[in-house]
């Protein structure tokens, strides 16, 4: 998150991957904060974000992210359309991938 805000991003992190005990709370506070990207690290992520927000939808365009092909498939099996997947999966390569996306305009 730290290379993000350093090249001028505006990080907000909000874990979706919680537990199912918090997943009103945490779905509240996602379609409150409307997130201009959202960013899967793993598999597991897409599939509880999904049944997390049960039907609601998240207001204004939201780009998804994902970290390698693993978690962009299960994005996509989700319903998801991912447009972000860096070729070299690391934190860096996330990074500098989200800012060629946002370079773009």
């Amino acid at each position: 998150m730290e290379a993000l805000e350093k090249m001028g991003g505006d990080v907000t992190a909000q874990r979706a991957a919680q537990g199912i005990a918090r997943d009103a709370d945490i779905k509240q506070r996602v379609l409150t904060f409307s997130p201009d990207y959202v960013v899967f690290l793993g598999a597991g992520g897409p599939g509880r974000f999904v049944t997390m927000l049960d039907g609601a939808a998240l207001s204004g365009r939201v780009v998804y992210a994902a970290i390698g092909e693993r978690a962009a498939d299960a994005a996509r099996e989700a319903g998801l359309a991912v447009e972000i997947v860096p070729e070299d999966s690391t934190a860096l390569g996330l990074v500098e991938a989200l800012a060629r996306f946002d370079a773009r305009g």
